[in-house]
């Protein structure tokens, strides 16, 4: 009749399956790790959305001035050009 307890005794616990209580550090851990989670995926969302924009922002800013001064000096250069041409243009004709 013993025997046939302790059978019965496995098959109840077969079939309710294997239930432990998490430890607390388990459970500490795992809230630590989702809150790292999240935070790495903020830091990434604020980088791809503000930051990275800002430094191609800027970096297209300063070669738009660059492009505006060398267009400037070319400009002044055949703004000089002309005026030369001209003076030698009246002085020819006189």
């Amino acid at each position: 009749m013993d025997y046939d307890d302790k059978i019965e005794e496995i098959k109840k616990l077969q079939s309710q399956g294997y239930k432990y209580e998490k430890k607390p550090s388990l459970v500490i851990n795992n809230f630590f790790m989702l809150i790292t989670i999240v935070m790495v995926s903020t830091v990434i969302l604020i980088y791809v959305n503000f930051i990275k924009p800002s430094q191609d922002k800027e970096k297209h800013e300063a070669l738009k001035a660059k492009q505006h001064k060398e267009y400037l000096e070319l400009r002044k250069k055949q703004i000089a050009l002309s005026h030369k041409l001209n003076k030698i243009e009246i002085n020819g004709t006189k």
